[in-house]
């Protein structure tokens, strides 16, 4: 939360928390001070779509939409791309949270780990139907794109 604060100071306009879906408290917490200080706030679940439980799942995203929150991102390994039955589970078990605003549907997104090839990615998350997803130019844990 300190860290959101000082982004707002130095002009911040939107920030992304990494958390654990299991760490419900703390993500909610810094998206609340997220919230306070008027940014947008995106968040990226570390936890991989087979280790998921799909309870905690829909009760941290609805908190978090509760908060506002911009985009749930998923993490995505090259186990994913080649069967992606548990991400579709986890999808669908959130995807159903009502929440104010956008639908949680419309939020979810993808986030590639560094063993994912980009346009491997960017085919899985059109076949779910996913407009969001992560693959940092700055290959910093994530894969470069081309």
């Amino acid at each position: 939360a300190a860290d959101v604060a000082a982004g707002a100071r130095v002009g911040a306009v939107a920030v992304r928390i990494d958390c654990s879906v299991a760490d419900r408290s703390e993500a909610s917490a810094v998206a609340a001070a997220a919230s306070e200080h008027g940014l947008a706030f995106d968040v990226g679940f570390s936890d991989a779509a087979a280790d998921v439980d799909h309870v905690a799942a829909e009760l941290v995203v609805g908190e978090l939409a509760d908060l506002g929150v911009r985009g749930l991102l998923f993490k995505v390994s090259s186990d994913d791309i080649d069967d992606d039955d548990d991400l579709r589970e986890v999808f669908s078990a959130v995807g159903g949270v009502d929440a104010p605003g956008v639908p949680i549907r419309r939020r979810l997104g993808l986030s590639a780990s560094e063993d994912v090839d980009v346009d491997a990615l960017a085919a899985l998350a059109s076949s779910l139907d996913v407009h969001m997803f992560d693959a940092s130019t700055e290959g910093c844990g994530y894969p470069a794109t081309r």
